[in-house]
């Protein structure tokens, strides 16, 4: 997430604000720039989160996959994933297979 442009960086933010996707988050209010930029921000020193901007074939964002409460001493993670209302219709089952297996065998998880 962090290493993406600036522009990709706020198409993230309109995602987040959809009303579709907004209303599974943990909080669901209409996130100012100012909150999104401090995520961002956040995002990169924070060793309990990774956060991985979903892009198509021309590096448009299309939703974020993220892995959250990492705890390397139990090898647990929570993880979500959130797409923009025009990219779904198959797409979540390949994130959530192809993540399932990035978060046992590349992170080492266990539980």
């Amino acid at each position: 997430m962090t290493d993406i442009g600036t522009e990709s960086q706020l198409k993230v933010r309109d995602i987040r604000n959809e009303v579709g996707v907004r209303r599974w988050m943990y909080t669901d209010h209409a996130i100012e720039l100012n909150e999104h930029l401090g995520w961002i921000n956040r995002l990169k020193t924070d060793k309990k989160q990774i956060v991985f901007v979903i892009l198509d074939e021309q590096d448009n964002p299309l939703g974020v996959v993220s892995v959250n409460a990492i705890d390397q001493l139990h090898k647990k993670t929570d993880w979500a994933y959130y797409l923009t209302e025009n990219a779904r219709g198959g797409l979540g089952s390949a994130i959530e297979y192809d993540f399932i297996d990035f978060i046992f065998d590349d992170l080492d998880m266990q539980n």
